[in-house]
């Protein structure tokens, strides 16, 4: 998440829409690209792709030795919290032949991604309407890289902070999986990855913390 602070913003294109898990979301269409806010955060914009995008290049180069995540490698990718599905097109941009599952619990979000169509030109991936902490607990396949961007306005999913949460992601991840997580300005939300995960590795981005996670 990143705050938005614009005191033009009255100047710009605005719809809202009411949401059962989210509150009022507000869809500003300003120069070159929407912004998603909910409770005056961003859940979608291009900072946050410009955040999304310095952590997918962060995933470790083939070296001798090393675990492989070169971007062919990467074929099977979890993403929990679609928001309005603007970080899709940056990991089909670095991983083109990937498969995406997407879980979004709030249907006005699913919603807004299919109508925004960020995603173009590539093609919608498989979203899955649900909690993520359910679709976790019980999903059958693995995954080379799962992102995690849970939040509900500012605020980490508390599910960031349970270690059963964080045990079911370790087993949806291959054995040289890599688990990436954004708790925005919420530095604390990555201490217990940090200790449930053999290797890590963490970083802030303009006012954004994240964590690389890997056994």
């Amino acid at each position: 998440m990143e705050k938005f602070f614009n005191y033009m913003q009255w100047f710009l294109e605005t719809s809202q829409r009411e949401s059962e898990k989210n509150g009022r979301i507000i869809v500003r269409q300003e120069p070159g690209y929407p912004r998603v806010l909910v409770d005056g955060y961003s859940e979608t914009s291009i900072g946050l792709n410009e955040i999304w995008y310095d952590a997918l290049v962060r995933l470790p180069v083939r070296q001798a030795g090393a675990q492989a995540h070169l971007p062919e490698k990467v074929a099977n990718i979890l993403i929990l919290g679609l928001g309005a599905g603007g970080m899709l097109k940056e990991v089909y941009t670095l991983f083109p032949h990937c498969h995406i599952t997407a879980v979004e619990h709030d249907p006005e979000m699913v919603a807004l991604t299919k109508e925004l169509k960020l995603y173009e030109p590539f093609p919608l991936p498989n979203i899955v309407e649900e909690d993520a902490g359910a679709y976790v607990s019980v999903a059958r396949e693995t995954y080379d890289l799962i992102a995690v961007d849970l939040f509900r306005g500012g605020e980490p999913s508390p599910l960031l902070l349970d270690t059963d949460f964080l045990y079911a992601l370790q087993k949806k991840m291959l054995d040289d999986g890599v688990l990436l997580i954004n708790v925005a300005n919420t530095e604390e939300y990555l201490s217990p990855a940090i200790q449930h995960f053999a290797h890590s590795e963490t970083w802030k981005f303009r006012y954004n913390h994240l964590g690389m996670f890997w056994n």
